[in-house]
């Protein structure tokens, strides 16, 4: 077992774990026959007792005498001993009737006796079944976790205080290569921890024993099988603990990590070729992705512009600082999405720059689209190469030429017009690609209902256009030609006729299909780094440390006029002049010398026989263990520049496109020398609709200028949260044109644009939320009262009870009873602190409702029924939240609790999350006994059940409240099954790619 790297101390295992043997059924003391003649003994000896005393006038005391029988009955045969023990207490009132029929007092106490005897007996025939049930399932789940440990597909591993190995899976013997009665009792240390971390282990073995430490949650170490082998695993530990509480060993849970880390190792290795390959390129070289952010930006691309990578990466801002002028960046932007929409690739496409210190810069750009393994562009590289000067010259000789040329559209998405009979009236390219179809007429015949995985997502979706007015990123899942299904986002927005009846639909879809899981990181990052070497426009080459050719690039093999095939192991003196060889591999051997990258000025001898000045740009990639593997190097043609060209992903029009067609208002604003808000800069359709001006009046205005005076918060403390950390979210009013009120919520944001400060707020109506606020009030009234009513009824009838226990107690005397008695009494202040929980209820809908963490709700709920910890909870939910009152959690507890209590023999619940058509549901199931049909027609009615008939009734209440509904739908003997449904808008996935909210 992996020994802790750290002494951070860990919380220390529950003592349940302390041992790791297989359950078993307690022996009994007695056996049948022994019960019987004990039973039938004190029976015929009490009856017989009663019989003398009667009959000589005795009629105190000997009756205590019958609690002996009555007591063994019910313990014994439980609910089947209640009859007989019943019958020898009405046979004890019948000896009175017979000795004593005279005498009314006599009678009258025989028969409180009776009660009393009868009483006696149905508490400990309950109470023996319980202790006979909970002993049964202390045994199933001992026999569980027995059987759990034998078959885990890891090595489960348990040691003593000295390191000696007391227990050893099934799994761990198989892949240690060993017996268990080989290795039990002897040193873990010893046997399977190599050799040079032995005395480590055990020094830290030896401090967690003492306290001193505790083990780490997960450690990578390695061990030592067997048969000679080093396994790298992955361990998981705990500490165990006597029933003294005294640290008494380790359990360990290990899985062989070792294929993981040697591919890790191979991702690192081609990373780092291909970090050296870009950030030693003298050419602008950047990654984009498709909404034009900035992923990658090299130190050719930092000299080249003037700005640095930390002030571009992840953003799409640089393209306004790099074409300034929004006509011509315009132009550019339209050019480009030409192109790309027509070609797919840009070669040779020129545009003149603003750089950071405003000097103005001729750039040649190339970009080719990136594609994953299933053929969809994920991103583009964008190449350009500085041709100021020889622009300057080329605009001496052509003044009055025109530089540019028209390209088609870049989008990658779908664009299309459809009818509303479900017919393609157009469509772009891409979509031939996206569902895989070879031509545009194959295409065109295809009905759009057959491209929906689910034919009726197409009526959903019309209903939801019908609805809203337009489609923003709605999701769908549609099918290619050959069945792949695809996650896709659709856009879209009606076209109407004057008279308000749909004329087509225009629209954009765009496939955010995953790419392949982590297994694949190696072939992907393989194919981008050959992509990348093959689409660069400048000649690249690399070497071994002997000097030979490894491989090359297209524009090289162009350049020399040498076959890659036939350069591969070369040397320089093999494809070059003597005099350029020798300068070549004396430069070669000075990088190998001396590691670093390396710049120097020569020539090259092109195809053509002629040579040419160039620039060599080199630079070292090393082995694993760090040394020197080779050299990597392009040279720049000094004599004759070549044209590269890139296209910009996002434009003026793009981005105001999505600015515009956002859910919320989006304002910016200035921000005065007071610190206060200063006038509009610029705002969306969104917000001069929410507010009835038109942009231009505005702007003429200032966020001051449409809010009144409340601030969910003082005005001076938003103003200090936006100087201090950048953001602030508050609530305001804002006052529209006609002087109509409107609650908002403001999340506002300072960031940098145009060289100073100003605020980027988004701003969200929040009518429908106060809306829902007033709702929630006057729902918390009425759970209100209902808890406060329930509550003080069940105190009442419970304090009844205890009082009555209480007057039993002074009437018995025996201390065996005597203690069955005060059991009944916990029992009852345990029922009594359980009902007073219930006044919690009262704060149902006090508190606006929330997004509420399902699994984690789930977890919380399940760690308050101790007493059930033997019932397997399954949680197979994925990480959703659901809009819901705070109380849901008693949701989940009261589902859970219900099922202990009536499901007869429950073991194990289920919650499993799916979505529908119109949202989605809870779904909770256990493997109990199940709910007939009749008491389901009243198993959320108020008083309904077998105990307080409260839990599903106020269940229900909570789920009410956001609009949630619960239902039960299981099958009698087969389970209980109950379905909480969330409407569409009530739950969301944080942090995915899916979103509902």
């Amino acid at each position: 077992m992996a020994e802790p790297s750290s002494p951070e101390p860990q919380k220390a295992a529950p003592r349940s774990n302390a041992r790791i043997v297989a359950g078993s059924m307690p022996e009994e003391i007695l056996s049948e026959r022994r019960w019987q003649a004990l039973i039938i003994a004190s029976t015929a000896a009490v009856l017989l007792f009663s019989v003398y005393c009667l009959s000589h006038g005795i009629t105190v005391v000997f009756m205590h005498l019958y609690y002996f029988p009555i007591v063994l009955l019910a313990y014994r045969y439980r609910y089947r001993g209640f009859s007989p023990a019943a019958l020898l207490a009405i046979t004890y009132v019948g000896l009175v009737y017979f000795y004593d029929a005279g005498q009314a007092n006599i009678i009258t106490e025989a028969w409180y006796r009776v009660i009393v005897f009868i009483g006696i007996a149905a508490v400990i025939a309950y109470l023996s079944e319980q202790l006979a049930s909970a002993q049964k399932a202390t045994w199933e789940a001992c026999e569980v976790r027995e059987r759990y440990l034998t078959l885990a597909p890891a090595i489960v591993i348990a040691l003593d205080s000295r390191g000696a190995i007391t227990y050893l899976n099934e799994q761990g013997c198989n892949v240690l290569g060993c017996k268990p009665e080989d290795v039990i009792g002897k040193s873990w240390s010893d046997l399977f921890v190599p050799e040079k971390d032995r005395d480590r282990a055990k020094e830290i073995f030896r401090q967690i024993m003492a306290g001193q430490a505790g083990p780490d949650r997960a450690v990578d170490n390695p061990v030592l099988t067997r048969g000679g082998a080093e396994k790298i695993f992955r361990w998981h530990n705990s500490v165990l603990h006597d029933e003294d509480g005294t640290i008494a060993g380790t359990l360990g849970f290990g899985e062989e990590v070792t294929g993981q880390i040697q591919a890790e190792e191979k991702i690192r290795k081609l990373q780092q070729f291909q970090e050296s390959v870009i950030t030693n390129a003298n050419v602008w070289i950047t990654v984009l992705d498709p909404r034009g952010n900035i992923l990658l930006w090299n130190d050719a691309a930092e000299a080249i512009s003037g700005y640095p990578k930390s002030d571009v990466l992840a953003t799409a801002t640089v393209w306004k600082r790099l074409y300034p002028d929004k006509k011509y960046r315009g132009k550019v932007t339209g050019d480009i999405r030409r192109i790309i929409e027509r070609d797919n690739y840009l070669e040779n496409f020129e545009t003149e720059i603003q750089c950071g210190d405003s000097s103005k810069k001729a750039i040649v750009w190339n970009t080719r689209g990136l594609k994953n393994t299933q053929g969809m562009v994920t991103s583009y590289i964008a190449i350009g190469r500085d041709i100021t000067a020889q622009k300057i010259a080329e605009e001496e000789a052509r003044r009055s030429s025109e530089l540019y040329r028209e390209f088609f559209t870049t989008s990658r998405d779908c664009i299309f017009i459809t009818s509303p009979q479900g017919q393609w009236i157009d469509f772009n390219e891409s979509a031939l690609e996206l569902f895989g179809y070879g031509t545009r007429e194959e295409l065109a015949r295809v009905p759009l209902a057959q491209l929906y995985r689910k034919a009726e997502d197409r009526g959903a979706f019309l209903d939801y256009i019908e609805r809203e007015g337009y489609a923003k990123e709605y999701p769908v899942q549609l099918q290619r030609r050959d069945g792949t299904v695809i996650d896709t986002l659709i856009t879209t927005e009606p076209i109407r006729y004057a008279n308000g009846s749909v004329r087509a639909y225009v629209g954009t879809i765009r496939d955010i299909t995953e790419r392949r899981q982590a297994e694949q990181q190696i072939e992907e990052s393989s194919r981008f780094l050959a992509t990348l070497m093959d689409t660069l426009p400048v000649p690249i080459f690399y070497k071994d440390v002997s000097g030979k050719y490894l491989g090359c690039n297209p524009p090289f093999e162009e350049y020399i006029g040498i076959p890659r095939n036939e350069l591969i192991g070369k040397t320089a003196y093999d494809i070059s002049p003597k005099d350029l060889a020798d300068r070549y591999t004396a430069a070669d051997r000075e990088i190998f010398d001396n590691p670093e990258p390396q710049r120097y000025e020569t020539q090259v001898r092109f195809a053509d026989g002629s040579r040419h000045d160039v620039i060599f740009y080199k630079a070292p990639f090393f082995n694993t263990d760090g040394s020197v593997a080779g050299l990597i190097g392009t040279f720049l043609d000094i004599t004759e520049r070549k044209r590269v060209e890139e296209a910009l992903k996002e434009s003026e029009e793009k981005f105001r496109d999505i600015f515009n067609n956002a859910n919320d208002a989006i304002e910016i604003h200035a921000i005065n020398a007071d610190g206060l808000p200063g006038k509009y800069i610029d705002v969306n359709d969104v917000g001069c609709r929410m507010l009835q001006y038109t942009r231009g009046e505005l702007l003429a205005l200032s966020p001051l200028d449409v809010s009144t005076d409340y601030y969910n918060r003082p005005l001076e403390e938003i103003g200090q949260e936006l100087r201090t950390k950048g953001s602030s979210r508050f609530e305001t009013y804002h006052r529209r044109k006609d002087g109509t009120i409107v609650p908002v919520e403001i999340n506002a944001h300072v960031v940098s644009l145009r060289k100073k400060e100003e605020v980027i707020a988004v701003v969200r109506d929040i009518t429908e939320r106060k809306q829902a606020e007033e709702a929630l009030q006057k729902a918390s009234k009425k759970i209100s009262m209902l808890s406060s009513i329930t509550r003080h009824d069940i105190r009442n009838q419970l304090m009844a009870l205890r009082t009555y226990i209480e007057l039993l107690k002074d009437s018995v005397k025996d201390a065996e009873l005597l203690e069955f008695i005060i059991m009944e009494d916990r029992i009852a202040e345990a029922i009594g602190t359980q009902i007073e929980f219930t006044k919690y209820y009262e704060d149902i809908g006090v508190n606006a409702p929330k997004w509420q963490d399902i699994p984690g709700l789930i977890l919380s709920a399940k760690s308050q029924l101790r007493e059930y910890e033997h019932i397997e909870v399954a949680i197979e939910i994925p990480p959703v939240q659901v809009y819901a009152d705070a109380l849901i959690e008693k949701v989940f507890y009261n589902l859970m609790e219900n099922s202990v209590r009536h499901g007869v023999h429950v073991t194990r619940v289920v919650f499993s999350f799916r979505e529908t058509g119109d949202g989605a549901v809870i779904i909770y199931e256990d493997n109990g006994a199940g709910i007939s049909p009749e008491d389901r027609q009243h198993l959320f009615e108020k008083g309904f059940g077998r105990h307080t008939g409260l839990g599903l009734f106020l269940s229900r209440e909570i789920l009410t409240i956001t609009g949630l509904t619960i239902r039960e739908s299981g099958e009698p003997g087969k389970g209980a099954r109950f379905e909480i449904a969330v409407p569409e808008g009530m739950y969301r996935f944080p942090g995915g790619d899916k979103e509902h909210a």
